[in-house]
């Protein structure tokens, strides 16, 4: 079993257009979330041995400052049943990037691919526990889910509110699950469903990403018009940590912001 990760980082330009809450720099933000993410995919690999791991990094014109530590992250991570390389992307741009996330996952000969982003903070069992719904789903129901760590909170407080759709709710490993029907860019699910579906990532790559209407008339396709499942726990865990709009209120990202040990590159 091998699982593709394709994560995207970027400190010299951003999408974002509001402050951050948690920090005042992208380069704070990418050693805090990328380290988390890293020691999450190791508490996995170490849970399970035979399953494979392999982390792309495809950074996008970062300064030297972030390009050393994750120079440094690719020396100190990559050990056991976990590899890691660092790519730099030729032309700029968020969506340049993210399509080369998608064309190295496709392109790849893992089972399961995930895109990940720079901006999403992990708790230490996250990625264990997106593996492991993924795989709950598919025995139980043979269903190539889509599975990502972040219930968006402003899904529920504006697109979702008072909308009468059916889910479907489960119990996974340490949390509930729900059905959602909206999904950004950063998910894990299999290479086929990803290889199925790419005319609709390419369709959200040629959109503007400030477009309201992005995943909507894209990504989100794949659940509405296709028969897609797509599901996040009840509870993030994994936070997205941009403006005030995408907080979590149930959720203390300081405390979890604070656990993050980023010593370990220094070693």
């Amino acid at each position: 079993m091998k699982i593709a990760y394709a994560l995207q980082t970027c400190d010299s330009a951003s999408n974002q257009t509001s402050n951050r809450y948690c920090c005042d720099t992208k380069s704070e933000l990418i050693r805090k979330c990328v380290s988390s993410f890293l020691q999450s995919v190791h508490i996995a690999a170490a849970r399970e041995r035979s399953i494979q791991h392999h982390i792309v990094i495809i950074d996008d014109h970062s300064t030297q400052e972030t390009i050393y530590f994750l120079e440094k992250c690719v020396r100190v991570y990559t050990n056991g049943n976990v590899t890691i390389e660092l790519h730099h992307l030729e032309t700029s741009g968020v969506m340049n990037s993210i399509g080369e996330c998608y064309r190295r996952l496709i392109e790849s000969d893992s089972d399961l691919v995930y895109q990940v982003q720079d901006d999403y903070l992990y708790e230490s069992s996250a990625v264990t526990e997106v593996i492991d719904t993924y795989f709950k789903i598919l025995h139980s129901t043979g269903t190539e889910a889509i599975v990502t760590p972040y219930n968006a909170p402003y899904l529920w407080s504006v697109y979702y509110y008072n909308t009468t759709c059916p889910r479907t709710v489960f119990i996974g490993e340490r949390r509930y699950w729900i059905q959602i029907y909206d999904i950004s860019c950063s998910f894990l699910t299999s290479r086929r469903v990803m290889s199925e579906n790419r005319d609709l990532l390419d369709k959200f790559l040629s959109l503007d990403p400030r477009d309201s209407e992005l995943e909507k008339v894209s990504l989100n396709r794949i659940l509405v018009e296709r028969g897609g499942l797509a599901v996040c726990p009840f509870e993030s865990i994994a936070l997205h940590m941009q403006s005030d709009y995408e907080r979590d209120p149930f959720v203390n990202w300081k405390n979890l912001w604070d656990s993050i040990d980023e010593s370990i590159i220094n070693r």
